[in-house]
């Protein structure tokens, strides 16, 4: 018996419908508040890393960026490629695996966004590692961590198989919480910190995993290569 790869885990358990139009298709509050920042960067190319339906890709999308996106779960960047189209856009979004997205040359991004990711990878470090290889130097990195303040820790915490202080195997996907944004920060030893923030914000359901309406407590760290 062959063992899927976690991204097909993680298409199966999130992914399951196939019309993108019953998602929350909201981009994430951070990413909204994060644009003047990019833009004053002078940033033009981003890779939407781990980009789900395409929600965040599809906004920076329409405040003219140009968009990069990359998924393990190959229903999810159909669901991407289905969100452009219905908005007049064409995308070719990658099927990869995030440590090790091939396609994207070194050196030739000017920033990856990264939401609701790294806290479903058990050493996040690898996968940063390959960010760092992406971006141009001077690069920006903008990511989120689940913390144990977030509304899915009790619920999970009592429902999961426990892997060690925090993390949680869930229906066959891991999940880590932090609980202090100096461990957070402290994977990010290749970039230059530039801010750590402690962010609440409210997810309403979403089909086929979440079926309830959850607030998410995160870490967001903004980074540069």
């Amino acid at each position: 018996m062959t063992k899927d790869r976690p991204g097909a885990v993680w298409g199966k358990k999130h992914y399951n419908i196939q019309d993108v139009s019953q998602y929350h298709l909201e981009p994430a509050p951070f990413i909204v508040d994060a644009v003047p920042f990019l833009k004053e960067n002078n940033v033009k190319t981003i890779l939407d890393a781990g980009c789900g339906q395409g929600r965040n890709s599809l906004y920076l999308k329409k405040q003219n960026f140009e968009i990069i996106s990359a998924d393990a779960s190959k229903e999810a960047c159909e669901l991407t490629k289905q969100l452009f189209q219905k908005n007049g856009f064409e995308l070719s979004p990658i099927n990869s695996e995030l440590q090790n997205i091939s396609e994207v040359h070194s050196n030739s991004v000017d920033a990856v966004v990264c939401v609701t990711v790294l806290t479903h990878i058990l050493d996040p470090e690898i996968v940063l590692k390959e960010f760092y290889r992406i971006l141009k130097p001077g690069g920006l990195i903008i990511a989120d961590l689940a913390n144990t303040k977030d509304s899915t820790y009790p619920i999970i915490s009592k429902s999961g198989t426990p892997l060690g202080k925090n993390v949680f195997l869930e229906e066959g996907t891991n999940v880590k919480y932090f609980e202090d944004s100096e461990d957070v920060g402290a994977l990010f030893h290749r970039f230059k910190v530039l801010s750590a923030q402690d962010i609440a914000f409210e997810e309403p359901p979403h089909p086929g995993s979440r079926p309830y309406k959850h607030e998410h407590s995160s870490f967001v760290i903004t980074a540069q290569k």
